[in-house]
């Protein structure tokens, strides 16, 4: 699922990191998903100035995904952050959107087993 006007504008695949992004145009804000292959105790580092309002988790049929609710700084806006690992692969979902579309991307994910 994608909503309504999202296109994909790029992709960067990164072989020697084991990392695909994928950045998506939605409202004129870009949503991100990355893709991340490494060990157990890795996880996504990022620079954070925004103010963390909530974080839950959502279970969609597949997995339970940790999502962060954050206040973008000097800002009214709200960015979303979702995370989760699946057989040994993390993913990360990212973006300014309204918290419905996203939890219903979230909603509507699914991952091929192997």
């Amino acid at each position: 699922y994608k909503p309504a006007g999202t296109t994909l504008n790029y992709y960067a695949i990164d072989e020697d990191q084991r990392r695909a992004s994928l950045f998506y145009e939605y409202n004129e804000e870009i949503i991100k998903y990355t893709i991340y292959m490494n060990d157990d105790d890795s996880s996504f580092s990022q620079k954070n100035a925004d103010v963390l309002i909530d974080k839950y988790n959502i279970q969609n049929n597949q997995f339970t995904i940790y999502v962060e609710e954050l206040m973008i700084q000097n800002s009214s806006s709200v960015r979303y952050v979702a995370e989760f690992k699946n057989q040994g692969v993390h993913y990360q979902l990212k973006g300014r959107l309204e918290k419905k579309e996203f939890e219903k991307i979230l909603n509507n994910l699914f991952l091929f087993e192997k």
